[in-house]
């Protein structure tokens, strides 16, 4: 397999296929992640053009479900926040469907906040509340969040629901 390393050599229609085909070999691309990476490589715009088309109509390029399984994939990890999840698909030019709107970001948050700060031990709660441990950080918690992404309301929630435990 030869690989252009020249970027004074001639694009053709077939050689710009190709090097599309094997940038969709190792992950899906949407179509505008395709279109950056091969201007990237000084392919002119008229064969990024011709070559999408192709690809569209081999059913190598489809958006629509490329956007399906990235969302689900986010929303399974259940590791960020709605902000982020919206960022990212903007980021590839993918559309966000309403069922982003169904996402429960606050039991992401408390998940997250778990793992990290293990904020949902029985027995640490308890020592907290008989003085024998220091507070949660407030400001680290909110810190923790806002840096990840989270809704201001669900950081204020967190934090009315944890009130106590925090300083």
């Amino acid at each position: 397999m030869v690989f252009r390393t020249s970027k004074e050599e001639e694009w053709t229609f077939a050689s710009a296929m190709e090097q599309a085909l094997r940038l969709l070999g190792p992950r899906s691309l949407s179509t505008l992640e395709l279109r950056r990476k091969l201007s990237q490589r000084s392919v002119p715009s008229e064969l990024i053009h011709d070559v999408e088309e192709k690809l569209l109509s081999l059913s190598y390029l489809d958006d629509e479900e490329l956007s399906e399984e990235a969302l689900r994939a986010y929303m399974e990890a259940e590791k960020h926040s709605t902000y982020y999840i919206r960022e990212k698909m903007r980021e590839r030019g993918l559309t966000v469907s309403y069922v982003l709107d169904d996402y429960d970001e606050w039991s992401v948050a408390v998940k997250l906040l778990e793992q990290r700060f293990h904020i949902s031990d029985e027995e640490r709660l308890a020592a907290i509340e008989e003085g024998e441990e220091d507070k949660f950080s407030k400001k680290k918690i909110i810190y923790f969040l806002k840096n990840r992404g989270f809704a201001v309301s669900t950081i204020q929630s967190i934090c009315y629901e944890w009130g106590p435990y925090l300083e």
